[in-house]
């Protein structure tokens, strides 16, 4: 797990990819975050703004990091 959420879109997908690739070479899957999710009683979340994340900033995530 990578949470990069506290970059901006473009420097958490460089910071991310790099992850990606070494990991992948070992095998091994990674989850990232790219944003926040909703505060309140059922979230862990203790830092962010609580802004949720766009589906097509998340689309790109993927498709630009390799994430699984």
């Amino acid at each position: 797990m990578y949470d990069g959420s506290k970059y901006d879109l473009n420097e958490n997908i460089l910071r991310t990819k790099e992850i990606v690739d070494l990991a992948h070479q070992a095998g091994v899957s990674v989850e990232a975050e790219i944003g926040s999710v909703a505060r309140g009683v059922f979230s862990d979340e203790e830092e962010g703004d609580g802004t949720l994340t766009d589906s097509q900033s998340a689309k790109e995530f993927v498709a630009a990091t390799g994430v699984l």
